[in-house]
């Protein structure tokens, strides 16, 4: 791998006479020996016709080794012009030449040529992919070899409408023989058709699959937010792709429907129909909705027994479950009509109480497009200890708007269920001393309290929260409580727990001396205000 000799003679008098140090030309980058580098394609050529259970592929010698880990140093560098990058990325590739195989499969060498990938001209991606092509079994299911392929295949998008360069223009003229991107493409396509469910099977060989279908659908999904657990299909790039790709994607996710029961079980194969789910939503969708009905259809028909549904069992399964969350995230609306009726109703309750379940209710509830949902009339039965310390904690966060949001629509009925119970008391306590908390977010919860005055004042617990919601209130909001308090003023004082809060309140004279008691409650609001002042300070 040399520079013409004008070249380097015109590029390194210009250097010394700035009087800077010259960047490494390729001729210095420790280029391997010529008998070195035949000895390398002769192991790499026997390789490939070898299979990937053959025994693992011969190893870089460390002359290349050190060569190519000085050429991902150099990469990382800046070029004085892009020409520049352009003739060190070309001499490189001429070095690749012959041992694509070995250096793909080679720990540090996959590294620095995923970076020669990242910027390779489609000529020089083609020279890779066609060698690799030879033996893609092997490379594919090798752990740095299938981030290799991953990298080369990422790299349709950007080259597919290209500025050609006069450099890109040379490169193409060079490699007359080597097959179009779009052809290796589909000949990996073919490779993987062939040996559909050990693909799937293989930890490396399903990282392939799962590449190569966003590739054919032109959408490239954002993994990690769809990790973060974020609404919808989260999708980080999409491009236009040829009508063979749509074609081969649409025969690829068929062969699913062969080994459904594989692939909704199998912790590694379920992956890929998952991202199959997620492209077909978008590019394919009636090929979408069909995959989910097939899936759906043979789940259902899988341990029927009893009167519930048989989908009930692969809902609390880890694996199962996530494939059914990706069906939902990707339902029309008419088949989560459909389903709902079919396997959901009535089972929520049982099924968000699951460790597994939870989770596919949860993008359920996500999923539905309406607000009508199961029962409308089912009431809080009781408040969970430790999942009252959760909402206390969270209501204490900078930003707890989210807990707001659903204490606030929740019904009366549930928020009195809450404030009369031990643990859920305790909710209230964090609402009202919480600083994160404004006055109009605190009110629009408690404002549905307000009808329940009397019950919560008989409630050993409920009346430690209007005690507490009474002394954060202002006049007004007390003249109401006190108002709803007296018309049942006789019960309240006969009541065991209710006379302390008749006597707190001093709801006689608010009856017979209403403007003393003014006077005392605003003086009384004034007080606790200067206390309140004096703690912040």
């Amino acid at each position: 791998m040399t520079m013409d000799a004008d070249h380097k003679k015109s590029t390194g008098k210009k250097r010394a006479q700035q009087g800077g140090k010259s960047r490494p030309s390729s001729s210095q980058q420790g280029q391997p020996p010529k008998r070195q580098k035949k000895d390398t394609e002769k192991s790499a050529t026997e390789q490939s016709k070898k299979g990937p259970s053959d025994g693992p592929p011969p190893r870089l010698d460390p002359k290349s080794v050190g060569y190519f880990r000085r050429v991902g140093e150099t990469l990382q560098q800046d070029f004085e012009s892009k020409d520049d990058r352009a003739l060190f990325v070309r001499n490189v590739f001429n070095e690749v030449k012959g041992i694509e195989l070995l250096l793909a499969t080679d720990a540090s060498g996959s590294i620095v040529l995923q970076k020669l990938l990242s910027v390779a001209a489609s000529a020089q991606l083609c020279q890779v992919l066609d060698a690799l092509s030879k033996t893609w079994q092997n490379v594919c299911w090798h752990r740095s070899g299938a981030h290799v392929v991953q990298t080369a295949l990422l790299q349709y998008e950007r080259l597919q409408n290209p500025e050609v360069t006069e450099e890109e223009e040379e490169e193409e003229g060079e490699s007359d023989s080597c097959s179009s991107l779009e052809d290796l493409v589909l000949s990996l396509c073919s490779e993987v058709r062939g040996n559909f469910l050990p693909y799937n099977q293989n930890t490396h060989g399903s990282f392939i699959v799962r590449t190569l279908l966003q590739v054919l659908s032109g959408t490239v999904l954002d993994q990690d937010a769809s990790k973060r657990g974020g609404r919808g299909s989260a999708v980080k790039s999409e491009f236009d792709v040829p009508p063979s790709f749509l074609q081969q994607l649409e025969e690829m996710c068929g062969l699913f429907t062969g080994d459904i029961g594989v692939f909704a079980t199998h912790k590694q194969a379920s992956l890929g129909m998952q991202t199959a789910l997620q492209v077909l939503h978008r590019k394919l969708p009636s090929t979408c909705a069909a995959l989910c009905d097939d899936v759906i259809s043979y789940l259902s028909s899988r341990n029927v027994s009893g009167d519930g549904s048989a989908l009930m069992v692969f809902l609390k399964d880890e694996t199962c479950s996530r494939l059914l969350e990706k069906i939902l995230e990707v339902s029309e609306k008419k088949q989560l009509r459909r389903l709902f009726k079919a396997h959901f109703e009535g089972q929520l309750q049982a099924l968000a109480a699951h460790p597994i379940a939870n989770f596919t209710v949860q993008r359920l509830i996500r999923a539905i497009q309406t607000k009508k949902l199961d029962h409308p009339d089912i009431k809080l039965q009781f408040v969970n200890y430790h999942g009252s310390i959760l909402l206390q904690h969270l209501l204490h966060f900078q930003d707890p708007a989210p807990v707001l949001h659903s204490l606030g629509n929740m019904t009366e009925a549930d928020l009195h269920t809450v404030a009369c119970s031990q643990p859920g008391s305790h909710v209230f306590d964090a609402l009202l001393n919480s600083a994160s908390i404004t006055e109009k977010q605190r009110k629009k919860v408690l404002r549905k309290l307000r009808a329940h005055c009397m019950e919560l004042a008989c409630n050993k617990y409920g009346s430690r929260v209007l005690d507490h919601v009474w002394n954060s209130s202002t006049l007004g909001v007390k003249e109401e409580i006190a108002q709803k308090l007296v018309e049942r003023l006789q019960e309240l004082q006969n009541n065991p727990i209710g006379h302390h809060i008749a006597r707190n309140f001093a709801l006689s004279h608010f009856v017979k001396r209403r403007k003393d008691w003014e006077e005392h409650q605003q003086a009384e609001n004034k007080r606790r205000k200067m206390f309140a002042d004096i703690l912040e300070g």
